[in-house]
């Protein structure tokens, strides 16, 4: 009976220091929830990344299939105006 009696308290001061272990050191609970944090905050952040990236490659393929894409970039962007054109400037 008495055996028994320090089995128990033994393995209760085991399970007790575990569980500190867990829940204190630097590789314990705390990590793990930072480090998951840092995950999901990254993966947002690839997220946007790829969005960028996929239109950005969208617009590098517009400007490749054709000469009005680059037309109109050179309008916009860069101010172009045609040789047969007008262009009006309207002052408010």
């Amino acid at each position: 009976m008495e055996n028994i009696r320090w089995i128990i308290l033994a393995l209760s001061i085991i399970t007790i220091f575990l569980h500190i272990n867990i829940w204190v050191s630097e590789n314990g609970y705390q990590r793990i929830r930072s480090l998951s944090s840092q995950i999901n905050d990254q993966r947002e952040i690839n997220q946007v990344l790829r969005d960028r990236n996929n239109a950005l490659q969208a617009e590098i393929d517009n400007l490749r299939s054709g000469n009005e894409s680059i037309e109109e970039r050179a309008r916009s962007d860069l101010g172009f105006i045609k040789d047969d054109e007008v262009y009006y400037f309207v002052v408010e």
